[in-house]
């Protein structure tokens, strides 16, 4: 459960248990002590805790005592994922935020006798999450009970509470009859048309919010100057065709501003494997020509050599143009969930700080507000990585030298090759070559064996990697660590 959600939880039981499973989740195994640290409760209300969630998930999960705690395990997956989905089913904060989405409003009188609270304790709650929602420069209105707040922030408040978060019995879910509209118009677009790393999911809720908003007579400014740009974009074009769709669907025309609105948010999720459509981008716009050089010199002061640097430049370029439109278009827009910035904080550290001070040293030709620079240095961070791990990985000339068995050496051969061999390159020694010119030559940098009485001195040269005779499962985790530790640490990391 996310952070944004369980701030809008009204019972601290339910949002302790669920911090407690999002721990076990992630760790399996928890002391009761670290437990009690990390939610600032006693040792003795853990174990309360703990003993209570045995019993409601008895038929979906397990927590086993070990020596240092309690080991977590889920039995039945599907029903632990709908036991706790059901642990909010009758929060009620959850249940205002999806009144206001459709326009239903309620004083807060009204509200403390559906929730069965006082008045008192109403307006508590409401000035609990109101924390959650300045976040978004959003603010409550109490009579009746309503959003306040500039309408691209609203928005975005509200695809972060649906789309971004977990799915609990209170996530509004784009209509399927929408989806299928979406579908059928978009059906014929030319694949070089579609240029964002949007997700299908996230544009349905893009344009469902949308709707909804606009019918209830809420509607976003778009700037001139953008416009004016987006006006000769031949997919924005295309995108206009939703709209007399949805006006057969809903009965409301969505004006253009709506539709650039959708197409501008939607553009501004850039891809990661399409390098030609982050170059299509930066000239669809022709902004800020000052990004160019910095992003040179960013890619520059990576320090790591890539194979096609020009296209890792303009990626990074695309990438900082996106982020200085949703600046103009609306700065929340760059606001990350908290789980998504630990993730680049945390776990990425080091790639992190290094963002950060070239960020903090180029702010002014960014022009990005220091509201929003630590949720934009996660996103590079964490674009950056991914364009790290898929264009600069060197590639690998491994020999792999199996003995024992025929078949079991086929097995083995062929699991190697099926994990290894797309991303580098493996050589198998045949009976005379296995020689130390044989390595050189063939420059060799890895060699991979189960047979411990190869590595004598001509091999102890080269890098190695010992196997047991018929490889377990450490073994190839030991595979993957050695050529590639970045995802061998990924792949043993908790997350966020």
């Amino acid at each position: 459960m996310r952070e944004l959600q369980l701030n809008f939880m009204l019972n601290k039981t339910t949002v302790r248990w669920l911090q407690m499973l999002n721990t076990f989740e992630r760790e399996r195994t928890c002391s009761i002590a670290s437990l009690a640290n990390k939610l600032d409760v006693t040792q003795r209300t853990i174990s309360s805790d703990i003993k209570e969630l045995k019993t409601y998930l008895q038929e979906a999960a397990e927590f086993s005592l070990v020596a240092n705690g309690y080991h977590f395990r889920e039995t039945n997956p599907k029903k632990y994922l709908s036991q706790k989905k059901e642990l909010v089913a009758e929060e009620g904060m959850y249940q205002i935020v999806e009144a206001i989405f459709h326009g239903e409003f309620c004083s807060v009188e009204e509200w403390a006798q559906r929730l069965y609270v006082s008045e008192s304790t109403m307006r508590r709650y409401l000035n609990t999450a109101s924390v959650t929602l300045r976040k978004y420069h959003v603010e409550w209105i109490l009579q009746p009970v309503n959003l306040s707040g500039s309408e691209a922030n609203i928005r975005k408040f509200f695809k972060d509470f649906y789309y971004e978060s977990d799915v609990t019995p209170h996530t509004l879910l784009p209509p399927k009859e929408l989806i299928a509209l979406v579908s059928d118009v978009f059906s014929e677009i030319p694949a070089e048309l579609v240029n964002t790393g949007v997700s299908p999911s996230d544009f349905y809720y893009s344009l469902y919010i949308a709707i909804k908003r606009y019918q209830l007579g809420k509607t976003v400014q778009i700037p001139q100057s953008l416009a004016k740009i987006i006006e000769t974009h031949e997919a924005f074009a295309v995108m206009n065709d939703l709209a007399p769709k949805i006006e057969a669907l809903y009965r409301v025309r969505l004006p253009q501003q709506e539709i650039m609105w959708l197409y501008l948010v939607t553009v501004m999720k850039r891809t990661l494997t399409e390098p030609e459509k982050e170059q299509q981008f930066v000239a669809s716009f022709g902004l800020y020509p000052e990004l160019e050089e910095l992003s040179q010199r960013f890619v520059q002061e990576w320090g790591i050599s890539f194979q096609e640097p020009q296209r890792v430049k303009t990626m990074i370029h695309a990438f900082f143009l996106s982020k200085k439109i949703n600046e103009q278009l609306a700065p929340v827009l760059n606001h990350l969930l908290t789980e998504v910035k630990n993730e680049a904080q945390k776990h990425r550290s080091a790639a992190y700080q290094r963002n950060l001070a070239f960020m903090k040293q180029h702010q002014a030709i960014l022009g990005i507000k220091q509201e929003y620079l630590v949720d934009i240095c996660a996103a590079l961070t964490l674009y950056s990585e991914a364009i790290r791990e898929l264009y600069a990985q060197k590639v690998r000339r491994i020999a792999l030298i199996i003995e024992g068995d025929l078949y079991a050496c086929h097995t083995i051969r062929a699991r190697f090759l099926r994990y290894v061999g797309n991303d580098h390159l493996v050589f198998f020694p045949k009976i005379n070559e296995l020689t130390t010119d044989y390595l050189k030559g063939n420059a060799i940098d890895l060699v991979v064996t189960n047979y411990s009485e190869y590595l004598s001195e001509f091999i102890l040269s080269t890098d190695y990697l010992l196997l047991k005779a018929i490889p377990d499962y450490q073994d190839w985790q030991r595979v993957i660590e050695k050529i590639d530790p970045q995802l061998g640490q990924a792949l043993n990391a908790p997350t966020a």
